[in-house]
């Protein structure tokens, strides 16, 4: 109890400074990438004229009957960005509506340029607050000293609606974008202007906006901008949807989510992410399953080994695969720590494949030792129950791959801390180093035979000092034996690789000596090719009478 006061209570690992800062940087992040798809969704919106429904039009004969288009926008957006500019068009006498509620406004009744109109209107979709609004200050300049006043206290008015200040704006570290989405979400909000219903399951309605709908997503799109019954209908139905996650899916396309509430249910919005193809759903996902179940990934806590598991099999369902390599990338780095847990062993035979696989795939000349230690403590640690029968043979598979590619690539670990770590005494496993070194025997050929013995000597000089285990001096005496008699019974065909001068000039006279077999007549010729046309000859010779 004593040392337990002494050493404290242990801290939270999601309270630390570094969780903490990777928390910030993926929430700004986040925030980021969904303020630039707002911004090019919107500007898209305006620049291909998606659902508008108030044309600035000019009149192109004497007769007043003929117009053309200068430009386009809607009218709610207007309404909540830019009141003043909204009340102007309805005053004047060329403003009408048609019957498919198109509403057109001759722009020569108004007291500004084609291009300041057309300025106006595109910053309608791209400015922040402040900045239309000084837009608008600026055209009101142009105007009658009488209007102007009247105009400025409009803008006046409209500004104090807006709580999105131009310090703030500045201060921020994301784009002036901002402000377009608290106003368009705003419009979400109080329910102004909306022109279509969605209808759920249980009858309830939600207002929304058509344009919105159709510009964040090209499901929506589709649906209403085509000849499908939903282009003209004023409620559409969404089945299979429940109130909540509609909710949450309106809150996105109209800038506001960053996070999800703890309630969503993440199965039904990861569907209708595929259906309705909603790209930004996909990272609001992303950074709750990252931050909830996963804690970004940092060193394993409890949570961690029961949740990241799930969250790999909803990657690979969901075809999520930014989620899915980092949870195969922290799985393989703790692999100690998490195969040996239930919450692990009982995931499916495919996700079991494919994480073992991973792990293969992971293999380096100069982690192949640390994978191959970390593998058979492993195995050796694997409980004796039921759950566990479902993992052991991926680790017993995963320990004879890193097996067989460290043998293949003896030459290179043989040489590392680590390896010469196990001979010391530390971490000590003396049947792991029997498994590895009679796999580099098996894997013995002529080229690679020299440069082992070579090695296997110096392993066994190394027996002098002092750190060395001594049972691991019978092991490297043993390897050491096996090395030499495979070359002793393959001299013919080892004394003539390009390795075999780099043997002390002494080993090669011992292993003459033992070999079965000494052949002196120089390396064996090459067979001589056999040309296209002598094999056409013996089939002819072949052929029956």
């Amino acid at each position: 109890m004593a040392k337990r006061l002494l050493r404290g209570t242990p801290s939270d690992p999601l309270q630390s400074a570094s969780y903490l800062s990777k928390a910030s940087k993926e929430r700004l992040k986040l925030q980021a990438d969904l303020t630039q798809s707002f911004s090019e969704d919107m500007q898209r919106c305006f620049r291909d004229s998606i659902l508008t429904n108030l044309h600035f039009v000019r009149v192109t004969a004497d007769d007043s009957t003929s117009t053309s288009v200068v430009v386009e926008c809607h009218t709610a957006l207007m309404k909540k960005r830019l009141p003043p500019l909204w009340e102007r068009c309805k005053a004047c006498s060329s403003f009408q509506t048609t019957e498919k509620n198109l509403k057109t406004v001759d722009i020569s009744e108004l007291p500004y340029s084609e291009d300041q109109i057309c300025d106006l209107v595109r910053s309608l979709y791209s400015c922040s607050s402040n900045l239309l609004n000084s837009k608008w200050c600026n055209l009101q300049e142009t105007v009658t000293n009488n209007d102007c006043e009247t105009g400025v206290k409009e803008v006046e008015d409209a500004v104090a609606r807006v709580s999105f200040t131009e310090d703030s704006c500045c201060n921020s570290p994301l784009r002036a974008d901002v402000g377009l989405m608290e106003d368009v979400h705003g419009m979400l909000r109080e329910q102004d202007d909306h022109d279509v219903n969605l209808e759920l399951d249980n009858k309830t309605v939600i207002p929304a906006h058509r344009f919105i709908l159709a510009c964040r997503s090209t499901f929506f799109e589709a649906m209403l901008s085509g000849r499908w019954r939903e282009s003209s209908a004023t409620t559409i139905s969404l089945p299979g949807i429940s109130h909540q996650s509609l909710l949450v899916i309106l809150d996105l396309l109209y800038g506001s989510v960053e996070s999800l509430p703890e309630s969503c249910n993440i199965i039904e919005l990861s569907q209708h992410m595929d259906m309705w193809e909603i790209s930004s759903l996909k990272d609001v996902i992303h950074f709750h399953l990252k931050q909830e179940y996963c804690h970004f990934f940092h060193k394993p806590c409890n949570a961690c080994l029961n949740s990241v598991p799930d969250c790999l099999i909803f990657s690979h369902e969901r075809n999520q695969s930014a989620l899915k390599e980092s949870c195969l990338r922290w799985i393989h780095k703790y692999l100690a720590r998490t195969w040996n847990q239930k919450s692990f062993a009982t995931l499916p035979q495919d996700i079991l494949d494919l994480c073992c696989q991973y792990s293969t795939n992971q293999l380096t000349l100069h982690t192949c030792i640390t994978m191959l230690t970390n593998v058979d403590n492993l195995s050796n640690s694997l409980p004796t129950v039921r759950w566990a029968d479902n993992v052991r043979p991926f680790c017993e598979r995963l320990r004879a791959d890193t097996m067989y590619f460290t043998a293949q690539n003896f030459t290179h670990p043989v040489v590392q801390r680590n390896f010469r770590t196990l001979l010391e005494g530390m971490g000590w496993s003396e049947s792991l180093v029997k498994s590895l070194l009679s796999e580099v025997v098996k894997q013995l050929n002529s080229e690679s035979a020299s440069t082992v013995l070579i090695l296997a000597l110096q392993l066994k000089d190394a027996q002098k000092y002092d750190g060395l285990n001594c049972d691991a001096s019978e092991v490297i005496s043993y390897f050491y034996d096996q090395c030499h008699k495979f070359i002793a019974c393959n001299l013919s065909s080892v004394q003539y690789s390009s390795t075999w001068s780099n043997l002390p000039a002494a080993i090669q006279q011992k292993l003459k000596k033992t070999a079965v077999f000494v052949d002196d007549r120089g390396p064996p010729s090459k067979s001589k090719p056999k040309l296209s046309s002598s094999l056409k000859n013996q089939k002819k010779k072949e052929k029956p009478k």
